[in-house]
């Protein structure tokens, strides 16, 4: 069987393209489109994505999420990344599916700077990091000894 968005393909991404996930994508342009024909159409700034996503015309809510990300002028948005991400919100009293932006979360957090170590320290001071990080562990957990004894509830 064939399903309505295969038969009838969008031109433009959808929330169902999403597949309940949000997407980064970075901005490749965002020109004005008219969209639509005789007296339904209507001009709307329309993003055109760098990694083959379909491309999104913007409503104001959406239109305000990318300006608050990259900028009022549309002329500075193509190289900022975005992300798409699907939900719901209500359009003439139903509860419908639509796609929202917000600014990507960090994926990857940046390692914190150490002490370097050098190939002749013999890893020392990693080990010494380690000891010190096992020496607070168990001062911490003979802390909470000392506090559960002075309560009189048995530790666990």
């Amino acid at each position: 069987m064939s399903k309505r968005n295969e038969i009838f393909p969008s031109k433009y991404v959808k929330s169902g393209d999403l597949r309940g996930k949000p997407l980064v994508e970075e901005i490749e342009w965002a020109p004005t489109e008219t969209l639509g024909n005789g007296s339904e159409a209507e001009r709307k700034t329309v993003l055109h994505f760098r990694g083959g996503t379909k491309p999104l015309p913007l409503n104001m809510t959406n239109w305000d999420a990318v300006a608050a990300i990259a900028g009022d002028d549309t002329d500075g948005w193509p190289g900022h990344r975005v992300e798409l991400y699907p939900t719901t919100t209500e359009l003439k009293g139903k509860i419908v599916d639509c796609i929202r932006i917000r600014a990507p979360r960090q994926t990857q957090e940046k390692p914190k700077a150490g002490p370097p170590t050098s190939p002749t320290d013999g890893g020392r001071r990693r080990s010494q990091a380690r000891s010190a990080g096992r020496s607070s562990t168990s001062a911490s957990s003979s802390a909470t000894a000392a506090t559960s004894s002075r309560s009189g509830r048995p530790t666990a």
